[in-house]
């Protein structure tokens, strides 16, 4: 298995991941505003399903591997701080709930990274293929 996903299993990743966004922007209103409970795994789901909406038209508008990218530079750190605040802002042990939120937005992340990686290689390779230098 390779870290890219292939053009067809990129669309259907494209497609599924955005309902993510569904299902992760409730839970993470409802979190809130009882202020209890996980936090990291509803807002990588949020983001999952943001980053897959936005980027469902990567054959055919150049450039939006750039977005991919953007994305991926703006998640990650984002997934880091969240990890490092619940871990080291905390001076209580770790619940068996904050180990399993970490595990679950562990996965979403991988899946949000493999997505973005996967967007912007092909869309580049798409963007900067053969047929764009017949059209200058």
């Amino acid at each position: 298995m390779t870290f890219l996903l292939s053009p067809s299993r990129l669309d259907r990743a494209l497609r599924r991941g955005a309902w993510f966004i569904v299902i992760g922007f409730p839970v993470l209103v409802a979190v809130v505003a009882m202020q209890q409970g996980p936090t990291v795994t509803p807002m990588m789901a949020t983001a999952l399903g943001a980053g897959c909406g936005s980027l469902g038209e990567w054959r055919r508008d150049r450039g939006l591997w750039m977005l991919a990218v953007v994305f991926l530079l703006m998640f990650f750190p984002i997934y880091l701080a969240f990890v490092g605040m619940e871990l080291f802002g905390s001076k209580s042990e770790l619940s068996i709930l904050q180990i399993i939120d970490f595990s679950i937005a562990t996965m979403v992340v991988g899946q949000l990274c493999r997505v973005l990686v996967s967007v912007a290689v092909h869309n580049w390779r798409y963007s900067h293929g053969p047929s764009r230098a017949a059209d200058a």
